[in-house]
């Protein structure tokens, strides 16, 4: 299931650290979730071209 608290917040242009800070997480955990969703929603991450 996607949770729309982490998509929400990334829609909202806010970093991964704002992100677990927000929820409450780790940084890793909110990076795996926001991994599962790009996954889940068949798309790339941002600045994935960019990522050595």
């Amino acid at each position: 299931m996607i949770d729309p608290r982490h998509v929400g917040c990334r829609a909202g242009g806010r970093t991964n650290r704002e992100i677990a800070d927000r929820l409450v997480v780790s940084v890793g955990t909110a990076e795996s979730h926001l991994g599962r969703v790009y996954h889940k929603l068949g798309v790339r991450p941002p600045f994935a071209d960019t990522w050595i």
